[in-house]
């Protein structure tokens, strides 16, 4: 069994096999979820995340420019190197029925009186999580709490690793034959995060490249097996993968210490 473990908010891959399983986080109506009653803040403060409903388009981008221009968090967001998501959107009052929130969902403009709160979560990095609530009228952020971590650290995809990634991929012979006279996009939606280990310890870089169409590819691609009696990268044994068939996208996995992209995975 073989498997590669890929941290991004907006890209999680897990490969099982030959299986490529793609999770993406946010873009849902529903976002947020009900954390356990146990969780807390370092000052003892239960820590419940409610969920909330994406707002359109317009009223997001407001909510979103409240957020990024509250003095609490602006200096976050300029002191960060690490990839930063924003959810904000709309907490229902209590005892609606699924009928009328379909109805809400669908309506424009939306009907405010039934808004109990507006609400958000800001993602800074792997590891760093917030809550908070946005008061409209005033323009700012409230209740802002950032949420316990416990579980263990994630390594963090930095720009130097993203730099480092994207210059492997321009010089790569096998890859660049396999892109030569197609139309493509490298990492778009930020399908990009990094390659690491079941204990944790970062190896590289995970991206995609997107087809702007389904081509018929015939290659011989760089791929590995899982050696479970090792540890770190030299876990990753090397093999090759004679492929023949329609792809939409490649995933590739990028060994940045190495300089090399070690496999090049195929999905229709």
């Amino acid at each position: 069994m073989k498997r590669i473990l890929v941290n991004s908010k907006s890209f999680l891959t897990a490969l099982a096999g030959s299986t490529i399983i793609l999770l993406l986080v946010g873009g849902a109506i529903l976002q947020g979820a009900i954390l356990g009653e146990n969780s807390k803040t370092n000052e003892g403060d239960v820590f419940v995340l409610e969920p909330f409903f994406v707002m359109p388009t317009g009223q997001e981008e407001l909510l979103k420019h409240i957020v990024m221009s509250d003095i609490k968090i602006k200096p976050l967001l300029e002191e960060t190197e690490y990839e930063v998501e924003i959810q904000v959107g709309a907490r229902l009052m209590n005892g609606l029925g699924p009928d009328k929130i379909m109805e809400w969902l669908k309506s424009e403009p939306r009907d405010t009186s039934i808004i109990k709160e507006y609400a958000g979560l800001l993602y800074i990095g792997h590891n760093d999580m917030y809550t908070f609530t946005i008061n409209l009228e005033n323009q700012t952020v409230e209740n802002f709490l950032k949420k316990p971590n416990n579980g263990p650290t994630l390594p963090e995809l930095t720009k130097a690793d993203k730099e480092s990634a994207l210059a492997i991929v321009a010089v790569d012979s096998t890859l660049q034959n396999l892109l030569f006279d197609k139309e493509f996009e490298i990492a778009p939606e930020k399908r990009i995060g990094t390659w690491r280990s079941e204990d944790n310890v970062k190896l590289g870089v995970v991206l995609e490249i997107w087809f702007d169409k389904t081509y018929d590819i015939e290659a011989v691609l760089p791929a590995f097996d899982y050696d479970e009696s090792k540890m770190g990268i030299s876990r990753y044994v090397p093999k090759i993968n004679h492929f023949s068939g329609m792809v939409s996208k490649f995933v590739l996995v990028i060994d940045t210490t190495g300089q090399q992209i070690v496999a090049i995975y195929p999905l229709q």
